[in-house]
């Protein structure tokens, strides 16, 4: 209770802070070149990165009231009448850029090219809603003669530039400083990467939903593969602590495709391998690793030379093999159809291709 509303009142403040970024970065301004930059946009996005889309767009629909209240926080004053210049449909792209924007970048793991995907969106659609509403005000409103295209490049292109380059600063620093907004142990750092978490809990005993292993697909590569390890280091352990004998590789192999034929796969001792070919579909392997976990299985192996599994780069393999790892980590995972030992560094046991293996 008293940790909920610690981030209640930590909320309430932040959403104050960004609102007056979005205030002051109005003010702020940086002579280079013909046109002078300003700090709006950078706030804004900001505020969408490091609040989500639902808090940092509140945070922008808190300054919108405030300026239409009277308050003098927009560039040219405030007062509801204020509707009625030029440029306040850009104040109106900063919400619905930040909703939107915010909503792509709240969706699975909070890589860089997530948020950077989002921050484009929010500048998109700031600068598609700010023309179009400075076109209209200047034409049914001020009664002016509106060149489209000049007031796309005077109003819109010429700013993108400094603009993206924001957003990609913003996407960028977004990691960096989230840590320091909400807490290291927060939920929304550990969006950005969510395999300590997962390990902490597949090492107390837990298991990972098929949702939560397909959000390792967007962890990197690297590091997804040094956690797998980690996993199976553990995992031997295990094994050596309770004299478990490893699983034997010469039991017959049962391909299986569903929960149910994975269930009926398993014999008497729980021994019977489990075979899953690389999917060009990532979410397919990772529904079938799911039901192998759900249904005991003890022993994978990872079919590189079935049909489905050619032509499979190495990079989705070792993504396949690591995920794998997370979902039974204690099983015994082969691969068959390959013989690489770059393989064994991602949570693979062996590895083979006809003759030649390779082994822990």
């Amino acid at each position: 209770m008293k940790e909920t509303a610690l981030r209640r009142t930590k909320l309430i403040a932040l959403i104050a802070l960004f609102a007056a970024l979005a205030a002051v970065g109005a003010f702020v301004k940086i002579p280079i070149g013909t046109v002078p930059v300003t700090l709006q946009f950078a706030f804004c996005n900001l505020a969408m990165l490091l609040l989500g889309w639902k808090w940092g767009t509140l945070s922008i629909v808190v300054y919108l009231v405030l300026g239409l209240v009277g308050v003098p926080i927009f560039t040219l004053g405030g007062g509801f009448g204020y509707v009625l210049q030029p440029t306040f449909g850009y104040l109106l792209g900063f919400c619905l850029g930040c909703f939107f924007g915010g909503l792509i970048c709240s969706r699975g793991v909070n890589g860089f090219a997530r948020r950077l995907c989002g921050s484009l969106v929010n500048l998109v659609i700031v600068y598609t809603v700010g023309v179009l509403y400075l076109g209209l005000i200047m034409k049914f409103y001020l009664g002016q003669d509106v060149d489209v295209a000049h007031i796309v490049v005077a109003y819109g292109l010429v700013f993108l530039p400094t603009d993206a380059l924001w957003a990609a600063l913003g996407a960028l620093a977004a990691p960096r400083i989230l840590p320091y907004v909400w807490g290291r142990d927060s939920v929304e750092v550990k969006r950005l990467d969510p395999v300590d978490g997962y390990i902490r809990r597949i090492s107390s005993g837990g298991m990972l939903t098929e949702r939560e292993l397909r959000r390792l697909r967007h962890v990197r590569l690297p590091r997804l593969c040094d956690a797998a390890r980690r996993l199976q280091c553990e995992a031997q352990t295990k094994r050596l602590q309770t004299e478990q004998s490893d699983v034997s590789l010469n039991l017959p192999l049962t391909h299986t495709g569903t929960e149910k034929s994975l269930a009926q796969s398993k014999g008497d001792d729980g021994l019977t391998p489990v075979v899953i070919a690389p999917n060009v579909k990532f979410k397919d392997c990772v529904r079938d690793l799911a039901a192998a976990a759900r249904s005991g299985a003890t022993c994978v192996v990872i079919d590189v030379a079935q049909e489905d599994g050619k032509g499979v780069s190495p990079h989705d393999l070792r993504r396949l093999i690591a995920t794998a790892r997370f979902a039974l980590p204690l099983a015994h995972i082969a691969v068959r159809g390959t013989c690489n030992r770059a393989l064994l560094r991602c949570g693979a046991d062996d590895a083979d291709r006809g003759g030649a293996s390779v082994k822990i």
